[in-house]
């Protein structure tokens, strides 16, 4: 099945990307959906490996501060890029 081609508003986007299992939706709707699972897999080997280093709360807000301003910064400039599509065909 393949997402509509349209317009997707950026902000809803960001707070999608925010949101576990919604974010998956999020990416599906800019046919992102591989690129983000390879970044979800990339995030838990990453939490898994801060995980064995540091105690509990210091590990959690250390993965926090990295991975969400990664999450939402690819989401942006991907959502982005699918509303530059749509503009550079209609004139």
């Amino acid at each position: 099945m393949v997402s509509k081609k349209e317009f997707v508003n950026i902000n809803i986007q960001t707070i999608l990307a925010l949101i576990p299992i919604v974010d998956l939706w999020a990416a599906y709707r800019i046919e992102k959906f591989r690129f983000w699972c390879g970044l979800l897999v990339g995030f838990f080997l990453f939490g898994f490996s801060i995980d064995e280093t540091l105690r509990y709360p210091y590990n959690v807000i250390v993965i926090m501060v990295i991975e969400i301003p990664i999450a939402v910064y690819l989401m942006r400039k991907w959502s982005k890029e699918w509303n530059a599509q749509f503009s550079s065909d209609n004139p």
